[in-house]
């Protein structure tokens, strides 16, 4: 069973955080990376909503406190102000 694997790799480190590090450096992950650019609900391409444009769909207090949202894909819009994984 233990022949099966040629190559392996251990995380030093015993913080999540710092296994991350670990692991983006030792495999040279960072070019690869590229953040909010995609829907941690659906994994859709992101992008750009006009506060005009979805109004109806906000929560009364986003409506009120936020002027600019982030890049949301067409079919999480009725996400806009709500917390994830409620």
């Amino acid at each position: 069973m233990h022949a099966a694997v040629r190559d392996g790799w251990y995380p030093r480190s015993q913080n999540h955080e710092e296994q991350t590090r670990e692991v983006l450096r030792r495999f040279a992950l960072q070019p690869a990376i590229s953040p909010r650019t995609r829907c941690l609900f659906c994994n859709g391409s992101l992008e750009p909503v006009d506060k005009n444009a979805v109004i109806d769909e906000l929560e009364p207090l986003t409506k009120i406190y936020y002027a600019e949202f982030p890049p949301l894909p067409r079919l999480s819009k009725n996400l806009l102000g709500r917390r994830p994984f409620q």
